[in-house]
């Protein structure tokens, strides 16, 4: 098997045929990820910006815009309907670019505003949250009536049960930060994108039959349904356990991947399976 093969077997044919990750993409991907995250923070220290909550919070507006646009960006794949067209840059890694570029010109842009410019700069990633959400409601309007070629069929009742799993483990772990004195607002929010992700993963696979894209994932599920959960969870415990109240720079950054790596998931899990596609 030559270079090209291989890249091709390794890149190209899980994006266009929707089969996610393998083994090496997973790898490379988490790599570029990192990179990405450490430029950023050098770029931002070289701009005198620091990485703290009210940064960590402005940020989140774009991470719902993440879980959203790649929920829609799978229904335009199945189904071939919808606003939005079936585009690379909406996939893995394209869709990390694409946000992490918004998120930086919302920022240029509210920095030029002065003190305070955080709170603005996540006014603007709500402002571009809005639309998508008003697509996903077409998308909702275009499954209900037919017009998606009957290839999606809504799924209330398994939405329902993702959030009620999601509340439990969500109620759970923050019992369990409350017992260890870091329930702080970043960290209940950190577990409450673990949680969504956690239950969408559970639901999917253990009652919907969806295929697993990611290797490690699908491995845990091997051993039980409940072990991507079980582990996602513990996992995230433990860091904010071993982080405990520090709050420098560096921790900001972990958490912030943390986020990355469990909130965008979990809302794309949840309005995909909504949508049934």
């Amino acid at each position: 098997m030559g270079i090209s093969d291989f890249l091709y077997r390794s890149f190209v044919r899980p994006l266009q045929t929707g089969e996610g990750y393998n083994m090496v993409n997973t790898f490379i991907y988490g790599i570029l990820l990192l990179l990405l995250a450490f430029a950023t923070v050098r770029a931002l220290k070289r701009a005198g910006i620091e990485l703290n909550r009210r940064f960590f919070f402005a940020l989140v507006p774009f991470m719902l815009f993440a879980g959203v646009l790649r929920a829609l960006e799978e229904f335009a794949r199945v189904t071939g309907a919808g606003v939005l067209p079936h585009s690379y840059l909406f996939l893995t890694p394209g869709i990390y670019f694409l946000t992490a570029a918004l998120a930086l010109l919302c920022l240029l842009a509210a920095r030029r505003t002065g003190e305070g410019w955080e709170r603005r700069m996540q006014l603007g990633g709500a402002l571009l949250l809005v639309p998508l959400l008003l697509i996903y409601l077409h998308d909702v309007y275009l499954v209900l009536t037919g017009s998606a070629g009957g290839r999606a069929a809504l799924n209330p009742g398994a939405f329902a049960v993702i959030l009620a799993a999601a509340a439990f483990f969500f109620l759970s772990s923050s019992a369990v930060l409350r017992l260890l004195r870091i329930s702080s607002p970043e960290n209940l929010l950190l577990m409450l994108g673990v949680a969504l992700d956690s239950a969408s993963v559970y639901v999917a696979y253990a009652m919907l039959g969806y295929a697993v894209e990611q290797p490690l994932t699908h491995a845990l599920l091997g051993v039980h349904p409940l072990g991507y959960p079980l582990f996602k969870l513990g996992f995230y415990l433990l860091i904010l356990h071993l982080a405990g109240g520090e709050e420098s720079g560096d921790i900001w950054l972990v958490k912030l991947l943390l986020l990355v790596l469990a909130l965008p998931m979990g809302v794309h899990n949840t309005l995909q399976i909504l949508l049934g596609v």
